[in-house]
């Protein structure tokens, strides 16, 4: 090769790179950066040597690669030679045998000089990688599609992972199954609605369609669904969520599931995943907490954002709980006043109406043509004498078309009683039966003429529905057939399954006269309405008078069966083949406490079981698997040190407690880290079961390895009562406690007002600061709870930062957009140009948000719009997030067009590495120098170019001709 360029040459500039990697070996922390340089330009000094070996090269080529050989020489020459500043000789032994090393000298920051060079190296290693795709376009090409696939795979088991995290419920299951049961053409009024029509096409809009129950709401969600994505499967940009709500799941179905479901639907249409859920992720697994309400709606309203439309759809709204419900119209309101989201809804006539005011509104009833369509499609499993007479079919739909009254479920329930008739005449004689009454009368009768048919069957034929509907009637939270078919074939005393006993899932069926049913796609098995919930709840003594104990037996004979005597599982494998062979097991270790605590006898079962340690633990690992069911490894984390007090208390079961303590169980023992009997009965918010422990020597202050105080947890649980019980049983309330510094920060960022109170008129430290929240001022402002930030302040809380490490209050709630926090904090003397945190300060902070509210708020208040930080000036952070209203507003302010930060350099360097064209424009309008060498591509030209934003390098070159010219 000319120009002095050969593989020597290249041999020598990686010597000397690798020689630098070893002398970093025992450096300070604050050369991890510069060592990693180093590192990747010694890798991409490899490549092109590699590469060399296969492939001619131009003379521009060679001229331009001995260019950059010749500055990598220069300036790792420059590097080592800098390093020596930073070194010690320190001498050991002997005069005769003394040995030196070199040791490093204590500093607290990357020196100056340090940083600029590795800015530099950043710079040739951009350059060689640019060389080395040019020179080899065909292998290169391989190799980046060979890393884009390991890329792609390893995003997508990451993306996969966090949206598990973020919800483990699948309403696509749901969805494929109300449209598998769908009969084709029903719904297509719905479709074809003036109301549906203006909905689609109205930015913001709304449309409520509330329904009596059985009325179809719920597929007409599903045909609603099934529409929009069909319409917009070609349209990335828009977004599409929903969620089937039900009365049996209230359990997994809070607000902040709800959200979260909506989260993780909407995330799971972007490619990559949205940064604002990679970063929910993160701050989550670092302190091990599930996300909280406002932190989960921050992020959904970014996801929104990206969107140009999006459209939710909750179905059933009425079956959530009141307060789960408030807070999620709420938000759904935000949202639409926000991004501009469009939001479907289905509901019994409620005070949900209300909510809806100014909207479309449609209401949903079975249409005769629907309910025709469905009897004909189904007329086929009617008995033979009625599929050879039409006329007698015509009178069926005729009828009971007629005696709906729009619900579509009378429909189902009134041909499901024909299906047993004998003959004609009979068939003629239950259609005259049919009810006229009011709905809620209509049903009444519809499911004592089901019930009458059932308890008519044979003797085993009626024990078995009777127990089917009992189960499902009791369980506290939907079963699948499995788990059913399992339930139904445990046998009370015996220590073993008979596999002989387990019912078929279509016998089943068959035996319910159509009151049950099975959803195909998930597997669960249900009462085919919550009509059918609330008419067996309500007869449910009269019907099933022994539910509960007859339950809670059986749940305790399954997890005492001898095959759980050999106790925790080894291995993953061992685990997952346990939960399939024995597929109750789930069901049965998490809530086999429920059912035994609704009964008032302790069954002596009750206690064997507790009392058989391995069994004990095998359900502990089973309840952890079940409870966590993305989490691996459980045999490795699992600690073999769970008892049956421990499990006792967490069910809340008070007779067992008493019991261990009785025959000398140690009432403060732990396991897992620090798990108490207290602990567990407060995460269970069982009252008294935490007041018989502390009475019988409960330490209230127990903390354990992890600072995990029962006083936390009952905070983060949010147990007023319990909070109350520990303190007057001694509890510190300044103890420290996890990350939290104190249990009163936890109350604050967990919204906890009342509990908060608590802890003041208990003389909690109001300025107690912890490392990762900060003060309880803080805490209560970065997690955006208003009536918190208030009150702490009226307490007297100090409004600015005692440290350094973490935002401000200020800052925080400018970075969320929360003006109302900044206002109250300004009005209470916040300094407004506080630096503290990773945002710098509160103008930097409320720049990067967008909120052209809060900066003119900051300005108003004294903010210096110039101040640097290490990312830059308030222009910057506006820029660097791309906020050109911001920017301009900056600009229009006093803002320094030219101001310099560590990372970007000026605003321009920002704008251009970012692509934004308009902002570039804008800067160079406004007087930004082109020309200023700073950040870490040097020249805002280079950073255009090194990113591939070919607009803004067009903008720059013609500015820097101009400026020849």
């Amino acid at each position: 090769m000319s120009f002095g360029v050969s593989i020597g040459d290249f041999i020598s500039v990686l010597t000397l790179a690798n020689k630098l990697r070893r002398d970093f070996v025992g450096a300070p922390s604050q050369f991890n950066s510069i060592s990693r340089e180093v590192r990747g330009l010694a890798i991409i000094l490899q490549d092109v040597d590699v590469q060399l070996l296969g492939h001619d090269i131009n003379d521009q080529q060679q001229n331009q690669l001995g260019q950059i050989s010749h500055s990598c020489v220069i300036l790792l020459n420059e590097l080592q030679n800098a390093l020596e500043k930073y070194k010690l000789v320190e001498y050991s032994g002997t005069s005769i045998h003394k040995k030196a090393r070199g040791i490093w000298k204590r500093i607290v920051w990357e020196p100056e000089d340090i940083s600029e060079l590795r800015g530099r190296l950043m710079s040739n290693v951009i350059l060689l990688q640019s060389f080395l795709s040019a020179i080899s376009s065909q292998t290169m090409a391989a190799t980046k599609q060979t890393l884009e696939q390991l890329n792609y795979r390893q995003e997508g088991n990451e993306k996969s992972c966090i949206l598990d995290w973020l919800s483990a419920v699948d309403y696509t299951l749901q969805q494929r199954d109300l449209l598998g049961r769908r009969q084709a053409g029903t719904g297509k009024w719905l479709l074809d609605s003036k109301e549906y029509k203006l909905w689609l096409r109205t930015r913001r809009g709304t449309l409520f369609c509330p329904g009596m129950p059985g009325a179809g709401k719920t597929i007409c969600s599903a045909i609603l669904v099934d529409d929009l994505t069909t319409r917009f499967e070609d349209r990335p940009d828009v977004g599409i969520a929903y969620i089937y709500c039900n009365f049996n799941r209230r359990d997994e179905q809070k607000a902040e599931d709800l959200l979260s479901n909506l989260l993780k639907q909407l995330s799971q249409q972007r490619t990559p995943l949205p940064d604002a859920v990679k970063d929910l992720y993160k701050r989550c697994k670092t302190t091990s907490t599930h996300p909280r309400f406002d932190a989960i709606s921050n992020a959904l309203h970014s996801v929104v954002s990206t969107y140009s439309d999006v459209f939710i759809v909750i179905d059933a709204l009425d079956e959530c709980e009141k307060i789960c419900r408030t807070k999620i119209l709420d938000e759904l309101t935000k949202f639409r006043a926000g991004a501009g989201a469009n939001v479907f809804a289905t509901s019994r006539p409620t005070d949900i109406d209300d909510l809806f005011k100014g909207g479309g509104f449609l209401e949903i009833r079975a249409h005769e043509d629907d309910v025709r369509r469905y009897l004909d499609g189904n007329m086929f499993r009617l008995p033979g004498f009625v599929s050879r007479n039409t006329t007698l079919q015509d009178e069926i739909m005729t009828v009971i078309s007629g005696h709906v009254q729009g619900m579509f479920l009378l429909a189902q329930l009134y041909f499901e009683s024909l299906i047993g008739r004998r003959s004609a005449k009979s068939t003629r004689t239950a259609l005259k039966e049919l009810s006229d009454g009011s709905h809620d009368f209509a049903y009444d009768k519809a499911y004592d003429n089901a019930m009458g048919r059932i308890q008519g069957q044979l003797g085993e034929q009626t024990d078995l529905a009777m127990q089917t509907l009992s189960w499902l009637t009791c369980a506290r939270r939907p079963l699948t057939s499995l788990e059913l078919q399992h339930a139904l074939a445990i046998e009370e005393g015996e220590s073993s399954l008979d596999e002989e006993n387990i019912p078929d899932i279509e016998d089943i069926l068959a035996v319910c006269a159509g009151l049950v049913t099975v959803e195909n796609e998930s597997g669960i098995i249900r009462l085919v309405h919550y009509t059918t919930q609330e008419y067996l709840q309500r007869k449910k003594y009269m019907l099933f008078p022994n539910a509960e104990n007859n339950i809670s037996t059986l749940c305790v004979t399954y997890i005492s069966l001898n095959t759980f005597g050999s106790g925790v599982c080894e291995s993953d494998a061992a685990m997952e083949e346990r939960l399939q062979s024995y597929p109750f097991y789930s069901y049965a270790v998490c809530y086999w406490g429920n059912h035994v605590i609704a009964v008032k006898d302790l069954h002596p079962d009750v206690l064997e079981f507790l009392k058989d340690q391995p069994k004990v633990e095998a359900s502990e690992q089973a309840l952890t698997v079940t409870e966590d069911p993305i989490q691996k490894d459980w045999s490795q984390k699992y600690s073999r040190t769970m008892t049956g007090l421990h499990l006792a208390a967490h069910f809340g079961i008070q007779g067992a407690v008493a019991y261990f303590l009785e025959h000398g169980c140690p009432v403060d023992i732990c396991y897992n880290g620090g798990w108490s009997a207290l602990k567990r009965a407060i995460s269970g918010d069982h009252l008294s079961v935490a007041q018989f422990l502390l009475s019988h020597g409960a330490d209230p202050n127990e903390s354990g390895p992890d600072n995990l105080t029962p006083l936390l947890l009952a905070t983060q649980y949010g147990q007023e009562a319990i909070v109350r019980l520990l303190l007057e049983w001694g509890a510190d309330v300044n103890s420290p406690c996890r990350w939290y510094g104190s249990a009163l920060v936890a109350a604050c960022d967990e919204g906890q007002l009342k509990i908060a109170e608590i802890f003041l008129n208990s003389k909690a430290d109001i300025d107690v600061d912890s490392e990762l929240y900060g003060s309880p001022l803080e805490a209560a402002a970065s997690a955006g709870h208003w009536g918190l930030v208030n009150f702490l302040l009226e307490r007297g809380a100090e409004p600015n930062s005692k440290g350094s490490d973490v935002d401000t209050a200020l800052q925080s709630a400018a970075i969320q957009g929360r003006g109302d926090i900044v206002q109250i904090l300004l009005n209470h003397q916040a300094d407004v140009n506080r630096q503290a945190g990773p945002h710098g300060n509160a103008l930097i902070a409320a720049s990067m948000n967008g909120n052209q509210q809060i900066v003119q708020m900051l300005l108003d208040s004294g903010a210096s719009i110039n101040t640097e930080h290490e990312l830059g000036t308030a222009l910057i952070a506006a820029v660097a997030k791309g906020q050109c209203h911001i920017a301009k507003m900056l600009l229009d302010n006093g803002a320094d067009v030219n101001g310099r930060g560590r990372l970007h350099g000026t605003a321009l360097h920002a704008a251009a590495a970012f692509g934004n064209s308009e902002i570039v424009q804008m800067l160079l309008d406004r007087g930004a120098d082109s020309t200023i060498r700073a950040g870490v591509y040097k020249t805002p030209l280079r950073a255009a170019m090194t990113r591939g934003h070919h607009e803004a390098a067009t903008l720059l070159k013609r500015q820097g001709q101009q400026l020849r010219v």
